[in-house]
C-alpha cells in the first residue's frame, strides 16, 4: 500500500469513533474487521465491518448528521466527526448495513502523491 495523505492524529480519531460505534453495536461480543485496499482509480480504502445489530434502513441517511443517535446514551457526534475528518482529508466515508447482520463503513483516502493514479 502506498502512503496516505493524512494527518495521523485526526485520522486516528476518525477510526476510533467508528470503532467505538461498532463496539457499542456489539454489546454481547462480535467481530470487528478492518481491511485496506485500493480502488480501481487508485484511492486508498479502509473498510471497517462489524457483526452488530446493524442500522435500520430508515436511519442510514442520517447516521452522519450531528446529534443523530438511536442510543439512549451518547452525543450522536462520533460518526459526524469521522465524516468531517474524511472530508477535510479530501476523502469520503460511506455506510452500508442490514439489521441483524452488522454494518460496513468504507473510508476513501487520497494517496500521498495527490490525485489518485
Amino acid at each position: 500500500m502506498p502512503l496516505a495523505k493524512i494527518d495521523a492524529p485526526t485520522m486516528e480519531q476518525a477510526l476510533k469513533n467508528i470503532f467505538f460505534n461498532a463496539f457499542q453495536a456489539m454489546p454481547g461480543g462480535g467481530t470487528l474487521t478492518v481491511r485496506t485496499g485500493r480502488t480501481a482509480e487508485g484511492r486508498l480504502l479502509i473498510d471497517v465491518l462489524d457483526t452488530g445489530g446493524g442500522i435500520a434502513e430508515e436511519d442510514l441517511p442520517r447516521v452522519f448528521d450531528p446529534f443523530f443517535s438511536t442510543r439512549a446514551r451518547g452525543t450522536g457526534l462520533g460518526l459526524t466527526i469521522a465524516y468531517e475528518i474524511l472530508q477535510a482529508h479530501g476523502g469520503n466515508i460511506e455506510v452500508a448495513s442490514k439489521p441483524g447482520e452488522g454494518s460496513a463503513f468504507r473510508l476513501y483516502v487520497q494517496p500521498a502523491g495527490g490525485d489518485p493514479a
